[in-house]
């Protein structure tokens, strides 16, 4: 008796199918096609899953979304502030392989949604909930003093939202300057900035730092 696939279990494994053939040969390789050939389908198989290449880019880009939060999520447990942020950011930043290839994923969508409106905007909406939680994490480290610099929160989540996506790419086209050590080195180096200089104490009158006049 042939073997029943569940729907779901065939929808992954064209996932695996779709992001073998983005690392291996990069976007371009990506067409319902070719993906339903390398799995071993007739073709016209895909089309049941994903109807157009669009909705296949958009599930493999949510895939490594999602691995990405759940990942976080294990390793940000019950943390808060600067030690939260710091695990939240190595989840996404590529410092092994499964980040690497995940990354890969990422590098892939950006090209496809730079002509469609549509994944433009799911892209957006992934890097915004990145976002508000790296913003949540970065006022719990202010509440807690962690985090002392004059610059806007906003700024700093700008600031290292783009260093991620920037490493995300540099570790495929430079990876020995990339390195986990390297990239966890910048990131350090970055949190370290986060506790500026404290305010010198205020001055009274009589000329003497915090000194009460009777």
């Amino acid at each position: 008796m042939p073997k029943v696939v569940a729907r779901s279990e065939r929808r992954d494994y064209l996932l695996d199918v779709t992001w073998r053939l983005i690392v291996a040969e990069g976007l371009a390789a990506v067409t319902l096609r070719r993906v339903a050939d390398a799995a071993g389908f007739a073709n016209g198989a895909v089309k049941p899953y994903f109807a157009t290449k669009s909705d296949l880019m958009e599930a493999a880009y949510r895939r490594a979304f999602d691995r990405t939060v759940e990942r976080a999520a294990r390793s940000v447990g019950d943390r808060t502030g600067l030690d939260a942020l710091r695990r939240l950011c190595l989840e996404i930043m590529p410092i092994d392989e499964e980040r690497r290839i995940e990354a890969r994923i990422v590098i892939a969508f950006w090209e496809a949604a730079l002509a469609d409106p549509a994944m433009a905007a799911v892209f957006r909406d992934t890097v915004a909930s990145f976002g508000d939680e790296l913003a949540t994490f970065l006022r719990q480290a202010r509440e807690a003093g962690e985090v002392t610099i004059a610059e806007p929160d906003s700024a700093i989540v700008d600031e290292l939202m783009w260093m991620m996506m920037g490493l995300q790419s540099m570790c495929w086209l430079m990876p020995r300057q990339t390195s986990a050590r390297r990239q966890r080195a910048v990131l350090d180096r970055f949190l370290e900035t986060l506790t500026g200089p404290q305010p010198e104490p205020a001055l009274v009158p009589d000329g003497r730092a915090g000194a009460v006049l009777g």
